[in-house]
């Protein structure tokens, strides 16, 4: 008796899911129901098919084929190659809008181009491709295409550019884990996209590359990140892209590794140098700064560097002033030289974010009050600062009693302790910071006692 109840509930349940599917399929044309199809992996999107008869060929319309990890389990007797070339041939659609490749089994280098060359006929869109360190060379297709809108390549690892380059809607290109074959491979690539927007590049390999140009009018957002160990020690990245308004930049800090020009267009920058060694270099400060002071058009800039300017008479000799007129917010995980030069400025500077990077809070400070007058911007512009990891030393102290005494208009600042720290320092450290002077009666001072943002 049990056992009918559950079989009449199971049938209830099918019927239920079954009148479902029949009304979404009877309320909705066939390009709606391709459109809602197109958000799934093609593994879903083909599972559709035993849905109802309607459903059978309608994953064949999709505009979108996305190949992953999930691709291996739609059927243990058929391979991951096998089934790709099957969905191909069955998908009908002509226009791909996307066409996605995540490859985590063996596939040989025949199939692959077979593939590529095959969406490329059918005019795709977006192109994203992962060949999990394959040695692969590109069809000529792949960069002689009208219609290629967003092109990213991952662990390609050998990339060859031996023909024509012409990607003339080409807007978004993203290359992850690429070997270069020489200087001007990269260059070449860039010269042939015209109205290329957002450029991103990631584990960029050549040990015998002497420079590496990135050099074009229509670039608005840039990421480079760059490793120790695939970038050739010494390699010289020039950036000149007059309408980059986002820059984000990891770098391994050797001389001269960076330099740019014309950014007048900059808004918001994120910069961060990796040390890899600890012996004290002036020159590699130099070119440091000199590279910090062709960012002075930014709004919004994020710094990080554990490199210490124990120097400064050496880095600030004869060095023309930059001013930051435009910045309004900084974030700083640097050397409190840095502190200092924006501080004095940055004129209008509303927002300051001071963080301890990684075994910075061993590290001396390098506090030393401006020279001169009190700077315009904490006087009269900053409103908020956040110090996040209060290490309790007294050059901390006396940068926080600097700000607190000068700071006009400051409607808040939040000061977290670094952990771990007992409370009777905790306490005296909070007694201690209540008793400074406030040039702001607005001013709300606020005291964490650790990262998650409990108050004492």
């Amino acid at each position: 008796m049990e056992r009918t109840i559950q079989s009449s509930i199971k049938r209830q349940k099918v019927s239920d899911n079954t009148s479902s599917i029949d009304r979404l399929s009877a309320a909705s044309p066939d390009d709606v129901l391709c459109h809602i199809l197109s958000f799934l992996p093609t593994k879903s999107s083909v599972s559709t098919s035993i849905l109802a008869r309607r459903w059978r060929f309608l994953w064949t319309h999709v505009p979108n084929l996305n190949f992953g990890i999930e691709t291996l389990f739609i059927s243990r007797r058929k391979s991951f190659s096998e089934i790709i070339t099957r969905v191909m041939f069955l998908h009908k659609v002509q226009s791909l809008n996307t066409f996605r490749l995540s490859r985590f089994v063996c596939c040989s280098e025949h199939e692959i181009e077979t593939w590529i060359t095959t969406v490329m006929s059918r005019h795709v869109k977006n192109l994203v491709i992962n060949l999990g360190n394959n040695h692969i060379k590109f069809h000529e297709c792949l960069f002689t295409s009208k219609i290629l809108v967003d092109l990213r390549l991952d662990c390609c690892l050998f990339f060859h550019l031996n023909g024509t380059v012409c990607l003339p809607s080409l807007k978004k290109l993203h290359l992850c884990s690429i070997q270069l074959d020489g200087d001007e491979t990269f260059p070449h690539l860039i010269s042939g996209c015209p109205v290329l927007e957002e450029l991103i590049i990631e584990k960029i390999i050549n040990q015998k590359m002497v420079s590496f140009s990135i050099s074009s009018p229509t670039i608005k957002r840039l990421k480079v990140a760059f490793q120790l160990g695939i970038w050739r020690s010494g390699c010289r990245l020039q950036i000149d892209c007059p309408a980059l308004r986002y820059l984000q930049l990891q770098l391994c800090l050797f001389d001269d590794l960076v330099s740019a020009q014309k950014l007048t267009s900059l808004i918001e920058a994120d910069i961060r140098y990796k040390v890899h060694r600890e012996v004290e270099d002036d020159y590699d400060n130099l070119s440091v700064l000199n590279f910090i002071d062709t960012l002075c058009s930014v709004n919004c800039l994020k710094f990080s560097s554990a490199k210490s300017f124990t120097n400064r008479p050496f880095v600030d000799q004869g060095r023309p002033i930059r001013r930051f007129n435009n910045l309004t917010k900084l974030e700083l995980v640097a050397d409190w030289f840095f502190l200092v030069k924006f501080l004095e400025n940055a004129e209008n500077l509303e927002v300051l974010i001071i963080r301890e990077g990684h075994g910075m809070h061993k590290k001396p400070k390098n506090w030393i009050e401006p020279f001169q007058q009190v700077p315009k911007c904490i006087s009269s512009h900053l409103r908020t600062i956040t110090i996040d990891g209060f290490g309790f030393t007294e050059p901390e102290f006396d940068m926080v009693k600097y700000i607190l005494r000068n700071a006009e208009v400051l409607n808040k600042m939040e000061i977290y302790f670094i952990p771990p720290s007992g409370p009777k320092v905790k306490n005296e450290a909070l007694k201690r910071i209540s008793l400074f002077h406030r040039g702001s009666e607005a001013c709300q001072l606020v005291i964490y006692r650790d990262p998650l943002r409990n108050k004492l």
